[in-house]
């Protein structure tokens, strides 16, 4: 009995071969993350996840089983690997956008500007981070291979805080958004009281105040707990002495907001020129959430030389309102 030659199977199966390659086709292995096109146009669901830096804008398209080569970053088309689908996620960071200017942290924004944007998705409990392409349209655009039928979820990290987008719906929680909608487009100042109950002193304090609040992150010092905020307070102070000429030096006491003690002081810059010790310093408060707050200042002022001896205590309040952002 002669056993057929396996050459027509062998040449049908070589032709299939040469048929795929030769279609520029690329089939993936199972959960491998590819590049999108720079140019890729995506449309989908639409998200905004507000930063420090700005807003990170973002789609994520609907799964398919294949993508055409013009939407992958290496030309050829894909297809996903049995029992997966590819969604395409892209995103691009628009800088500045949700940050007041000008702003009493100016000095400070380089900080938060360094921090790094890292974007995940996270499939059957595994995060797999996304890798940024050099692109001047969206920075950064991959497709995404899911198991069909499968929830997966894109997480934003930045400075310790994760949001999570639904790429189905493009809600993010926890979303910061509100936050930073409320934050002035504008530094705002307030009226500091002197509380010397003795109208007729000669010796007294005079207190400035500039101020932002509502603010969810401050630059090296991080995100505020959930349901507080940070407000950041500019304190210029100085002595007003009538009948004395000595020269005072200052020694800043208790400076309270709502009866909290700051927790940062980004700088301390004393009036090494002047004589009425003079001084400016911007503080970071971590407060409730509130639409006023009680600012208080004491500073003791002393003569440096001469007698008698001259030392006295000025104390100020404030009421920081804040306003609707423009």
């Amino acid at each position: 009995m002669r056993i057929p030659a396996p050459w027509p199977l062998v040449s049908c199966a070589l032709l299939l071969a040469l048929l795929v390659a030769c279609s520029g086709e690329e089939r993936l292995e199972p959960g491998v993350v590819t590049p999108a096109a720079r140019t890729a146009d995506l449309s989908g669901v639409r998200a905004e996840v507000w930063l420090p830096t700005g807003r990170l804008r973002m789609v994520i398209t609907k799964g398919r089983s294949s993508v055409d080569g013009v939407l992958t970053d290496s030309g050829e088309s894909l297809r996903a690997a049995e029992g997966e689908e590819l969604h395409g996620v892209a995103w691009q960071l628009d800088r500045g956008l949700g940050q007041p200017r000008p702003s009493l942290l100016r000095n400070h924004r380089a900080e938060s500007d360094k921090k790094p944007v890292t974007v995940s998705v996270v499939r059957d409990g595994e995060r797999t981070t996304l890798k940024e392409t050099d692109d001047s349209g969206w920075k950064v655009a991959a497709w995404v291979p899911v198991a069909a039928g499968e929830t997966f979820m894109i997480e934003v990290a930045f400075d310790g805080l994760t949001q999570t987008v639904d790429p189905r719906t493009g809600k993010v929680a926890p979303s910061v958004a509100s936050a930073y909608s409320r934050v002035p487009v504008e530094t705002r100042d307030a009226t500091c009281h002197d509380l010397n109950d003795d109208l007729m002193s000669d010796n007294y304090m005079h207190c400035f105040v500039d101020f932002e609040s509502g603010l969810p992150h401050v630059p090296g010092i991080g995100w505020a707990a959930p349901g507080n905020e940070f407000v950041v307070v500019e304190v210029r102070t100085d002595a007003a002495m009538l009948r004395d000429e000595r020269a005072l030096t200052d020694e800043p006491g208790a400076t309270t907001l709502d009866k909290e003690s700051p927790v940062a002081v980004l700088e301390d810059q004393p009036d090494t020129e002047g004589d009425r010790g003079a001084r400016s310093r911007l503080l970071v408060f971590e407060v409730p959430d509130a639409a006023e707050h009680e600012l208080a200042v004491e500073v003791t002022f002393t003569a440096e030389r001469g007698s008698p001896p001259l030392s006295f205590t000025g104390k100020g309040t404030a009421t920081l309102i804040e306003k609707a952002s423009l």
